[in-house]
Order: structure tokens, then sequence, then C-alpha cells
């Protein structure tokens, strides 16, 4: 057996919005197509039988948009807990397994990251003082060194997650 520690620098992105939280979530679950694929993405991936299969369920649920594998919103349990109205906290798990694909061929170790996480976050417990929407940053996650495809694969995830946390936030 053998253990192996490996420091990991992550860029961490940060948009702060002047809309309520609830606006923001209802952006989000628009273009992550959350009545599509929210509880039905996974399992349309493992009970594929081919690759064109594979590749029809995640066309027909998203196109070639992000799409949601899930959500936790552990404000609901904070304020039973803490007995007190807390902020909105909300963190969504979105990608799309065809965008990861060229990522993957060169390294597994994305899957650590994959689907990838936003977390959305009420700057008070009033709706009116807007919304945080934080996200690491995919291209800071795993070192590309010298193979371009991925760094070019990476990037390209990257400007994927700033456009949709743009169009959440009311920044496009």
């Amino acid at each position: 057996m053998s253990k192996h520690v490996e420091k990991v620098t992550v860029e961490r992105i940060t948009y702060e919005s002047a809309l309520p939280p609830s606006e923001v979530l209802a952006r989000l679950d628009k273009l992550v197509h959350r009545d599509a694929s929210e509880g039905k993405a996974l399992p349309a991936l493992i009970t594929a039988k081919t690759k064109e299969e594979l590749v029809q369920r995640m066309e027909d649920m998203a196109g070639g948009d992000l799409m949601l594998f899930g959500t936790l919103r552990p404000s609901e349990w904070f304020k039973t807990y803490f007995e007190r109205d807390l902020p909105v906290v909300s963190s969504y798990n979105i990608g799309n397994p065809l965008s990861a694909l060229p990522i993957l061929t060169h390294t597994l170790l994305i899957s650590l990251y994959m689907p990838t996480k936003i977390l959305i976050l009420g700057k008070d417990t009033h709706e009116s003082k807007g919304t945080k929407v934080v996200y690491d940053l995919p291209s800071s996650l795993i070192e590309a060194g010298d193979r371009a495809e991925l760094r070019e694969a990476l990037l390209a995830l990257d400007v994927k997650l700033e456009d949709l946390v743009k169009k959440i936030t009311g920044a496009l």
C-alpha cells in the first residue's frame, strides 16, 4: 500500500448579483433543463446499452447544454437546526457527459469534479439583498501540462460555465 499527497490549487469564481436568489434559481433551473434532466440523467447514462443510445438520451435531455444531475438545498434543514432564518444555500451538480468526453479521454481524475458544482448563496435572509454564485474553475482543477487538447476542452468548459453564470446573475 502507498499513499500520495498532492496539493491542488483551485481558482474559485464568485459572481455577485442584485437579483434575488429565487430569480437566480429559477433562471438556473430553466437553463439546466431541470424538468427534463433532474433525477433522469444518471439513470439514462447507466441504463444505455449502446453508445448511440447514450448519445441520443443526452441529446434528448439537454442538447449540447448543461443539465442537472442533482441539487442539495441545505438552507431548509439549516433553518430547522439553527432555529432561525438563514440565507438561501443551494448546490447544483451540473454537466453534460458528451461535453466531458474530450476531458475524460485524457484523464479519469476529472471524474472527481464531475458533474461540476455551482453554489447559490443568498446574501442575506431577505430576498432583496441579492445573490452570490460560486464555482471552481474547471481548468484549475486538473493540470493539463503539454496536453493541448485537454487544455482546450477544460477552457471550453470554463467558458460554458461562465456563460451560464452570467445569464443567471443578469450579467449578460
